[in-house]
């Protein structure tokens, strides 16, 4: 969908996270992998409640994003952001507050991700943009819940926003002519096994 300040087009991809019930894992990690050889922006939603449990909150589909990236763009220092949608953050404290916590998690789990030879003193910073949105709950704050969606629609879909996140930097240069094939290719290619190339390779 594109939205009347912009012509692009929007493609979504809505897939399973780690927490949901009697979760296959390696289909999870298979997923993950398969949306970021397309992905400009990668969204994480969780819930207030679960920042800093490891399960609930995700973290080791995290830290498997952080190694599949590494192998497939980590060479050319391709950067991509990495945005994380905080649900029911309603006790009062500061968005900032909630970015402080998240960071030091992230880094955490950056630093206990496995890394290919010649990447190991790459820092997180180096290949993804970290953005951090919070969200009311939406039935007891309806009203502020609508406005911060609409504010975060407008991210992706108003090229006049200032903080606009669809930026070139970010796309994947999947070449036009191989989109009606590499999709398959890719998904194949991973439930085989296959080591993946990027896709500016292919």
């Amino acid at each position: 969908q594109a939205s009347a300040n912009s012509n692009k087009p929007l493609a979504l991809m809505d897939t399973q996270g780690s927490d949901g019930r009697g979760a296959d894992m390696e289909k999870v990690n298979r997923i993950a992998t398969f949306t970021l050889c397309f992905s400009d922006i990668l969204v994480f939603s969780l819930w207030y409640a679960d920042i800093g449990r490891y399960e609930a909150a995700g973290y080791g589909l995290v830290r498997t994003v952080f190694q599949e990236y590494l192998k497939l763009f980590g060479e050319e220092r391709r950067r991509t952001m990495l945005m994380f949608v905080v649900h029911d953050h309603d006790d009062g404290t500061s968005l900032e507050s909630v970015k402080q916590i998240l960071e030091t998690d992230l880094n955490s789990l950056w630093q206990q991700a496995l890394k290919p030879a010649g990447a190991e003193s790459l820092q997180l910073g180096d290949l993804f943009e970290l953005d951090f949105v919070s969200l009311p709950h939406p039935r007891h704050r309806q009203t502020e819940y609508e406005k911060r969606i609409g504010e975060l629609r407008s991210r992706f879909c108003d090229e006049s926003n200032p903080s606009y996140v669809l930026k070139d930097m970010f796309t994947k240069m999947v070449p036009i002519n191989a989109l009606h094939t590499y999709p398959a290719v890719t998904w194949e290619d991973l439930a085989r096994g296959v080591e993946l190339e990027n896709p500016t390779r292919r």
